[in-house]
């Protein structure tokens, strides 16, 4: 009887013994496709610097503002290589542009036909750990003409068209969208090309 028990229990174990091993193999083949599908490690950042402005005490910050006022008012984006190795950029195109959220959720997409600070035809690269700062103006057509008394030079750099409300502050969410698409095989061997996002940020609008 005891010999015929065992015999029992070891039959009655291998349906158990065979789905745990499945269970393992099924766990193995789900890590690989994992580690397969995963986002390859990041090697460029893009962040919007438009700095909290505070008192000579540090406090009382005052909100991230643009002010539609002077004809030179611009904010900075920057690049960043996070990558341990040298990525080259490239210079023609326009691989900046915004998206900007309202308050009852509209989003609209700013993009620029030059990109501030490039020559067309000609890449940049950053080392690891390496930063490049572009200068975006904001300043309307209308706003610098009151001021200059003259339309903005043709080869003046790119100005987004913001939604300023004249009179009338506005606060949106603001996000920088760096985007480079590769133009053929060598394209993309040669040079940086992917899409980043920069963090969001709220920004108050200011139309005097």
């Amino acid at each position: 009887m005891d010999v015929v028990g065992r015999k029992t229990t070891i039959l009655s174990m291998k349906p158990l013994f065979l789905s745990l091993v499945g269970y393992v193999l099924a766990l193995s083949r789900s890590d690989a496709l994992a580690q397969q599908t995963s986002a390859p490690p990041a090697t460029l950042k893009v962040s919007i610097v438009i700095p909290e402005m505070a008192d000579f005490q540090g406090q009382h910050a005052v909100p991230r503002t643009l002010i539609n006022q002077q004809p030179d008012g611009h904010f900075h984006v920057v690049l960043e290589n996070v990558s341990d190795h040298a990525i080259t950029l490239m210079g023609e195109g326009n691989p900046l542009s915004f998206e900007l959220a309202e308050a009852d959720g509209a989003v609209l997409k700013l993009e620029q036909s030059e990109l501030s600070g490039s020559r067309r035809g000609l890449g940049f690269r950053l080392a690891p750990g390496e930063l490049r700062v572009l200068e975006v103006y904001y300043t309307t057509q209308e706003q610098y003409f009151a001021v200059t008394r003259h339309a903005p030079s043709p080869g003046r750099m790119w100005a987004p068209e913001f939604p300023f409300t004249p009179h009338k502050d506005k606060t949106v969410t603001l996000r920088a969208v760096y985007e480079q698409r590769p133009s053929g095989p060598s394209t993309q061997e040669a040079f940086w090309t992917g899409r980043v996002v920069s963090v969001p940020c709220k920004v108050v609008l200011v139309y005097p």
